[in-house]
């Protein structure tokens, strides 16, 4: 990977229906390792200028500022963090947005994310969302353990295996929101499924597992491997890409008594795996289905 750079907003000197923001928050870039510079290089081949916008800097109570200083816009923006407010602001004002703010609601919000597949006949682990007002009561008689999650966590925070409900009062504290989820756990704990999807194309599906914990996530020590999605688990997916108009996306599947359930959808998707396992780039491949459809539309 080439050496990293900081690039700014203002000295791309290239028109602004050939410009791209790459939306990061602090923290999050200060994890990706380099991996944003592959968008510069992708897009640099599209001949698009990629600027490296962080989403602690910019205000649009007044129209767009960047920093303290009024900026236009791009014709592209690609939110790498999460900030459904950020990319709604910036669809009012034209700008396409991957992924766009119908996605960056419903696939970060598992409450509605749960909601809107279960409709579609997508199956889901047993699943309740409660108040943290009235839980005790609607749960006199539920089954311990449980998983907890908060609605908004990702890459396996804020995910806890429950005993008993003393330990639910406890791990309570740790989720901000009023609202919660509570699931029964799936047979195969430490294991699951991540596809990747490109608008409406699977690019590859990873076996993730963990012996050590419950998640299965890659970047909480876990491994991978390529996996093979049997004609069921393709159904469900398809399913799936038939209700949204994704950008790029992972959709993660458990494994409960013989049935592959939905675990979540990941808006702000991380790739290490492919890179580390593959000889996938799928940040070329999002960059190429980007200009192609923004072009289009």
């Amino acid at each position: 990977m080439r050496r990293s750079i900081l690039r700014s907003i203002s000295k791309t000197g290239m028109k602004a229906n050939k410009r791209v923001w790459l939306i990061y928050d602090l923290e999050r870039y200060a994890k990706a390792g380099g991996y944003y510079e592959l968008y510069f290089e992708h897009f640099d081949r599209l001949g698009f200028a990629v600027e490296l916008i962080f989403v602690e800097k910019l205000s649009y109570e007044s129209g767009f500022c960047y920093d303290g200083q009024r900026v236009e816009l791009p014709l592209i923006a690609i939110v790498r963090t999460y900030n459904l407010e950020v990319t709604k602001e910036l669809e009012k004002a034209g700008v396409q947005v991957f992924n766009n703010a119908y996605i960056a609601e419903y696939c970060n919000d598992k409450q509605k994310t749960y909601e809107l597949v279960k409709a579609a006949g997508i199956p889901i682990p047993d699943t309740i969302c409660l108040n943290k007002s009235d839980y005790i009561y609607k749960l006199k008689n539920y089954s311990f353990p449980a998983v907890l999650k908060s609605l908004f966590g990702h890459g396996g925070e804020e995910v806890y295996w429950i005993k008993d409900i003393e330990e639910l009062k406890s791990k309570l504290q740790s989720i901000k929101e009023q609202t919660f989820i509570l699931q029964q756990p799936v047979s195969e704990s430490g294991k699951d499924v991540r596809i990747y999807v490109v608008g409406k194309d699977i690019i590859a599906a990873m076996l993730r597992y963990n012996p050590n914990d419950f998640r299965s996530n890659y970047c909480l020590g876990g491994s991978a491997t390529r996996y093979h999605l049997n004609k069921e688990e393709l159904g469900l997916v398809n399913n799936i890409i038939s209700l949204f108009d994704f950008g790029m996306v992972g959709i993660d599947f458990m494994f409960d008594k013989g049935k592959t359930v939905l675990n979540e959808i990941e808006d702000v998707v991380g790739a290490r795996m492919l890179y580390r396992y593959t000889d996938i780039d799928i940040v070329k491949l999002y960059a190429d289905y980007i200009i192609k459809k923004s072009i289009n539309n």
